[in-house]
């Protein structure tokens, strides 16, 4: 009934640096979950921003539980390197869903490059996404007149749509952003017809909040995608 060690050390490791591979096993006594013994296989890319790899195997039964990279959409075990938490939203991106998936990215995902270079990607959106004469939405499609409110955390901007989708012919956007900056907690898209009319709005909600409940279809859910991802030269 004892709570686990704060530390628990990985015995015999090893690391083969051409592989990328670190391999080591983590003894229990008392048992952990009735097992005894972890042998741990764990593989690296090559900017080392996460697990891409490997295995843990219990007690030396099975096959084991896989790793897989975090931008995967696999259900293995998922390990991102560690970075401090960002402190503005430039320089971030932030996809659609309660959790990042790379598959996000680029359908209708904002992104914050500075302050004078925010836009919408749709460069992934589905092929079904189509303004009113038909066509794609631009891959990038820029954000107007906008302002950031650093101690509220609070981004406001507009995007204008000429031919219109899905009836309007603009968007206006307040996002209020979590502390950490990693997801959109509040704010709403409010959508105006071409001749100006109000149409029905669309809040965010907090991804956080919304983990253990259905996501509503009449509301929005953004997270950051990881500050560790955007350091390699390929994510």
């Amino acid at each position: 009934g004892s709570p686990p060690p704060a530390k628990k050390p990985f015995r015999n490791a090893t690391w083969d640096p051409v592989l990328r591979t670190f391999r080591g096993t983590v003894e229990w006594d008392p048992a952990f979950g009735g097992n005894r013994r972890w042998d741990y296989e764990i593989v690296f890319p090559e900017d080392f921003c996460a697990v891409v790899g490997g295995r843990v195997i219990m007690d030396g039964e099975g096959e084991g539980s896989r790793f897989e990279a975090p931008w995967s959409s696999g259900r293995g075990l998922r390990y991102l390197r560690w970075m401090p938490p960002p402190t503005t939203i430039f320089g971030g991106v932030f996809v659609q869903g309660l959790s990042f998936h790379s598959e996000a990215e680029g359908v209708a995902s904002y992104h914050f490059d500075s302050a004078e270079d925010c836009y919408i990607s749709y460069g992934n959106a589905p092929a079904t996404w189509l303004l009113d004469d038909g066509s794609r939405p631009p891959a990038r499609k820029p954000f107007v007149d906008v302002s950031f409110d650093v101690e509220t955390r609070t981004f406001q901007g507009s995007v204008e749509w000429d031919p219109t989708f899905n009836s309007a012919s603009r968007w206006v956007y307040e996002m209020v952003f979590s502390e950490d900056y990693g997801r959109i907690t509040e704010g709403a898209m409010r959508l105006f017809g071409a001749d100006g009319a109000a149409m029905p709005t669309v809040e965010f909600r907090d991804p956080s909040a919304m983990r253990m409940l259905l996501l509503a279809r009449d509301c929005m859910c953004y997270v950051r995608k990881p500050s560790v991802l955007m350091e390699g030269p390929n994510l």
